[in-house]
């Protein structure tokens, strides 16, 4: 099981785009039973769009992809680990596929493998989940509209969680806490609360969340940041920087540029682009 490895940003010959800039887009929430599991709602691509790169921030999350339409690069379906640095998806996506994003202990139970086996390149659903993976696929490409995609994916995710290995509850409450804090509260003051060494808190955190607790802190951070960003509205740096628990905006801006790809303003207005020359269609109430 080794992941196939992604591109250099300084190797493109074209400037790589944020991931959010593939429109059009449909969105859809999941079964309610899915929710603690799920990064965020489901999210299909329904048409062909213009980045031919693709750059993926630095995130706790683990991304599952399902082709709807061939593509010559990557799988049919795969799967993005948690990752500390920023990568590109090199190559043309697929025309239209659909996007699973879930919680790292969410995906080590879905997945059913410890996090620290995924790696930061894409890796085959096949190698992981087996021949489910292509059937998926192909009930997906056969499926009448969105609607009934949506069903078939919750169908999958909640067999899987029933049967997936669980994550320590020790681990589950550190992680909760660096969401709940904005990865502010000290790793050892987390190491106290559960009754675990500073050590074995590392190793178990690594092994069900896929990344060190201090690496999954400055990551719950930048989701702070790109979440405010994400809203309509110029942003307000400065208050950004403060809010999200940096020392001072230059801090916020280097630190935002090493885990994205990409400075904040250009971040900004390229989504901004985007929000307003398309908008999102959502399947599901």
């Amino acid at each position: 099981m080794t992941p196939d490895p992604l591109a250099s940003p300084d190797a493109l010959e074209t400037p790589a785009e944020p991931e959010q800039a593939r429109w059009p887009r449909v969105h859809a929430r999941p079964h309610p039973a899915l929710r603690p599991v799920l990064a965020r709602d489901h999210l299909g691509i329904s048409a062909p769009s213009t980045p031919r790169h693709l750059v993926v921030p630095a995130s706790t999350t683990v991304n599952l992809v399902v082709k709807l339409a061939d593509s010559p690069h990557r799988t049919p379906t795969f799967v993005m680990g948690p990752h500390a640095e920023h990568v590109v998806v090199d190559g043309a996506c697929a025309p239209s596929y659909v996007e699973v994003s879930l919680e790292p202990l969410g995906a080590y139970t879905v997945l059913d493998l410890p996090m620290d086996q995924l790696g930061a390149g894409t890796i085959d659903l096949a190698d992981l989940i087996g021949p489910a993976a292509s059937g998926l696929a192909e009930r997906l490409r056969g499926a009448a509209g969105w609607p009934e995609r949506w069903a078939l994916v919750d169908e999958l995710l909640l067999r899987r969680c029933e049967r997936g290995r669980r994550p320590r509850a020790e681990v589950r409450y550190a992680y909760q806490r660096l969401v709940e804090t904005g990865g502010s509260v000290p790793i050892g003051a987390l190491a106290r609360e559960v009754g675990w060494s500073h050590k074995h808190l590392i190793h178990r955190f690594t092994e069900q969340v896929g990344l060190r607790p201090k690496t999954a802190a400055r990551l719950v951070r930048l989701d702070a940041v790109r979440r405010r960003l994400d809203q309509p509205g110029a942003p307000r740096w400065e208050q950004i920087a403060s809010e999200t628990g940096y020392a001072d905006q230059a801090h916020f801006v280097r630190d935002f540029h090493t885990l994205t790809g990409i400075r904040p303003t250009d971040y900004a207005s390229r989504i901004a682009r985007h929000r307003d020359s398309s908008r999102p269609e959502s399947t599901r109430p």
